[in-house]
């Protein structure tokens, strides 16, 4: 039970740092009411990108076994949309390996993992693009 504990403790503290790096370029998809853009929680493109940048902050913050793993997807997920099912299927397409999914992970995963390895600025780029562009 102790250990179970100190499992929620290392993945409420990895998912409070990466949803703080990831909520920044966000803010361009936000209403006057500041709530998330609805049409965000259906873009491929943000979901496959905070997924890769969830598997870029795994190692950076210990998170080893597969049951950690999963309690640290959907809790960013559940921060970000409040909405846990979108960690059940951007896990689904991680596993199934959708070409377009894995190509955008891919990217985040190393964006974000440039902004762990650096003491510069830590903006996920293409995310920034991306949601400027379109929201």
């Amino acid at each position: 039970m102790f250990e179970y504990f100190k499992k929620t403790r290392r993945v409420a503290r990895a998912g409070r740092e990466i949803v703080s790096l990831l909520v920044g370029p966000l803010s361009f998809a936000r209403g006057s009411s500041g709530a998330l853009d609805p049409k965000i929680a259906k873009d491929e493109f943000i979901l496959a990108y905070i997924f890769g940048g969830i598997c870029a902050c795994l190692k950076p913050f210990d998170v080893a076994d597969d049951e950690e793993k999963a309690m640290l997807v959907r809790y960013v997920y559940k921060e970000i949309f409040h909405d846990v099912r979108l960690a059940e299927v951007c896990s689904m397409k991680a596993v199934q390996r959708d070409p377009a999914f894995i190509e955008v992970m891919d990217t985040a995963y190393n964006e974000i993992e440039a902004c762990f390895s650096t003491r510069g600025e830590k903006i996920p780029k293409s995310m920034l693009d991306h949601v400027s562009a379109n929201y």
